[in-house]
């Protein structure tokens, strides 16, 4: 089975796919050309959408906080990577929905951010893997797929090789 998570956030977004039968994953952080549209040519070229069993894409909404510019930049780099995956069966998984999910297992302190949260539900399903900051799309887009892909009866072997694809 293969699944993919789609964390499109501004600071680290990116793409996993974990595919169950090789016990792979690989990964890649969203990548943007110089004008800031989405280089769906290079993502194809890495990642064929058609052979997904499931295509997961986080749900996420504007946060006044963040200010205008950075808003209108979110909203533009989350719909350019949903129209990427327009064309195939998808579905959008709210960051609460899948956080509650991964943290419901780990201890975590009160001060923890949702990233750090993350970074130790994926320590915990991974513990040899090393993970750093710059990973933090990645850690997301696959919790993601892996919500979707449990969500959906998957059952994901524990022993993955993780693949960062450098374009």
């Amino acid at each position: 089975m293969r699944v993919i998570g789609i964390d499109p956030g501004i600071k680290n977004p990116a793409v996993v796919e974990i595919d169950t039968d090789s016990r792979r994953v690989r990964w890649m952080k969203l990548p943007y050309r110089e004008d800031g549209i989405l280089y769906t040519d290079m993502l194809n070229d890495h990642f064929d959408l058609s052979k997904a069993d499931i295509i997961a894409h986080e749900k996420i909404s504007p946060d006044p906080k963040w200010g205008s510019k950075t808003n209108w930049r979110f909203g533009g780099a989350y719909y350019m990577s949903i129209s990427w995956v327009a064309k195939y069966p998808y579905m959008l998984v709210s960051p609460q929905t899948w956080q509650k999910w991964a943290h419901t297992y780990i201890i975590y302190n009160a001060t923890d951010t949702s990233k750090q949260k993350a970074a130790k539900s994926f320590k915990m399903l991974h513990p040899d893997i090393k993970i750093v900051d710059r990973h933090d799309g990645m850690i997301d887009g696959y919790l993601i797929a892996r919500y979707a892909g449990i969500s959906n009866n998957i059952t994901f072997p524990n022993n993955l090789s993780f693949l960062e694809i450098v374009p």
